[in-house]
């Protein structure tokens, strides 16, 4: 091959440059290796940052947000005692007088009925409220604009039920859960304690709440997205 011309020979225009401009080509490389590595470096640190902060908003978020569930879930069951509270309402559940046929049955019903009505009538988010006493007794209400569809004895009754068991199995007084009855709502089932003697039960309540008594605790710009949401209750079951 031919050899390069002596003026284009890089190695010889290399020798040729006086020893200030060979320093000055060197630390320039120098400068440029230690500005990469700078760089690569501040992306890194900035990377870790931005993701050890995002991990510390969001764990932030999500436990004030758990303080407010828990919040709400304590003011909602301190409430329901206002109900349990009701003397004649629990003069009708216990049962205190002989109570038979189906003509008193029917008067106590529209009693209780509308005692329901006038609390969950209070509450917005109330959907519906069953009863069943000791001896099998039903009683309920539903708000009229409930998507639910409307309750009567078979669904109450499978509603008091299930309440009950999941009451027994869990070995509390109070157990939060998803819907009893199949449809887009939260539960709260509780003994129906007599409020003088609280060892003493009358049966069981069961309340369905609509799932916004939860939701509505988000805000507009939170990163917690409502359709991702996923509540447990204390013993690891789905209440939402």
């Amino acid at each position: 091959m031919r050899r390069l011309h002596e003026r284009l020979n890089p190695m010889r225009r290399l020798r040729d440059m006086r020893i200030r401009r060979k320093i000055l080509l060197s630390n320039m490389v120098i400068i440029l290796m230690l500005a990469l590595s700078i760089g690569t470096a501040a992306t890194l640190a900035s990377r870790y940052f931005i993701e050890a902060n995002t991990r510390e908003l969001t764990r932030h978020v999500i436990d004030q947000y758990s303080k407010n569930v828990d919040n709400h879930v304590k003011d909602f069951v301190s409430s329901t005692l206002f109900l349990l509270n009701d003397k004649l309402l629990t003069h009708i559940v216990s049962e205190q007088e002989a109570q038979a046929g189906e003509d008193r049955y029917a008067l106590d019903f529209n009693r209780v009925a509308g005692l329901l009505y006038q609390y969950g009538n209070n509450n917005p988010f109330i959907n519906s409220i069953t009863i069943m006493n000791e001896q099998g007794r039903l009683y309920w209400w539903q708000r009229p604009a409930a998507a639910a569809g409307d309750l009567n004895e078979r669904i109450a009754r499978a509603i008091a039920e299930s309440a009950r068991m999941k009451l027994a199995d869990a070995g509390t007084g109070i157990y939060w859960s998803a819907s009893l009855h199949g449809t887009d709502e939260v539960a709260l089932s509780r003994y129906y304690l007599d409020i003088n003697q609280v060892n003493r039960s009358f049966g069981v309540i069961v309340f369905h709440l609509d799932k916004a008594y939860f939701k509505s605790l988000l805000s507009d710009g939170s990163i917690i997205q409502a359709d991702n949401l996923f509540i447990l209750n204390e013993n690891g079951g789905a209440a939402l």
